[in-house]
């Protein structure tokens, strides 16, 4: 997240960086004081963070591990990578539990959950998302559609009810002009948006009615630093998925019981 900060928060980020051994007890006074920020940049980055409380901040920068040692270096025997890859892929999903504090996973499902109709769409590789969210809601029951197409999706989204369907829109940096325009396109609808990205906070979740946070690697000096993304944004919508079937068990577990045994039918 570090290149989407302002000044004053690389200033904050450098310093925990530099000093995470020599941090216990601080408090964001103290921090602001030692920095010469206000006290209300240092909350608001530790919220960016997807930190409730600054405590939570400091306990977690005091124990993280270096950086460095996790890249993976021209040597790394395969073992190596997979080893530096299993970490990298922890700290995506431990990302995505700490930046959401459940409430917005709620809403959404309710959302999802009165729905008549839902559509995913996904861009360029969020597609995958997409589809894997539109799967996973068809096995309930529910009618969800996935589009990855910008014309074709903002037809079904003009095919939509207002009042009972919403729309589904993910982009891991959510920066892209397809998926801003799709959520821009439901909401003067007034169909409701359900964004899926970035957690520092972008186009897309300005546009939107739900935010749930993922975490996104804009480095691509090589594949290394953005693998374990997908991990993130799985655990998000399988999340979401579950969080839809715990507001009506009964329904949804004979729905997914009759569509598991129909797919198993259409395979054989």
């Amino acid at each position: 997240m570090y290149p989407k900060f302002t000044m004053a928060e690389k200033k904050i980020a450098d310093y925990l960086l530099v000093n995470r051994g020599d941090l216990a007890d601080m408090t964001s006074y103290e921090l602001a004081e030692r920095l010469g920020v206000g006290q209300s940049t240092v909350i608001r980055f530790s919220k960016k963070m997807g930190y409730r409380m600054f405590g939570e901040l400091i306990e977690d920068v005091q124990h993280a591990k270096g950086g460095v040692a996790s890249e993976i270096e021209p040597e790394d025997a395969p073992y190596e990578i997979l080893s530096k890859l299993h970490g990298q892929y922890h700290g995506f999903i431990d990302a995505v539990v700490k930046s959401n504090a459940g409430d917005n996973f709620d809403a959404a499902a309710r959302c999802i959950n009165k729905a008549a109709a839902v559509v995913c769409y996904g861009f360029l590789n969020s597609r995958i998302l997409a589809n894997y969210l539109s799967d996973s809601l068809i096995e309930l029951g529910i009618q969800a559609i996935y589009e990855c197409d910008y014309v074709q999706a903002k037809r079904r989204i003009h095919l939509l009810n207002p009042e009972r369907d919403a729309v589904v829109v993910i982009s891991k940096s959510g920066e892209k002009a397809e998926p801003v325009g799709i959520a821009e396109c439901a909401q003067l609808l007034g169909i409701s948006v359900i964004s899926v990205s970035d957690a520092a906070g972008n186009s897309l979740s300005r546009k939107s009615d739900i935010h749930i946070k993922i975490l996104e690697d804009g480095n691509r000096s090589t594949p290394a630093p953005a693998m374990g993304t997908f991990a993130g944004a799985l655990l998000a919508l399988d999340a979401l998925t579950m969080c839809v079937f715990q507001l009506d068990r009964n329904r949804y577990q004979k729905s997914y019981g009759e569509s598991l045994v129909a797919a198993f039918s259409a395979r054989r």
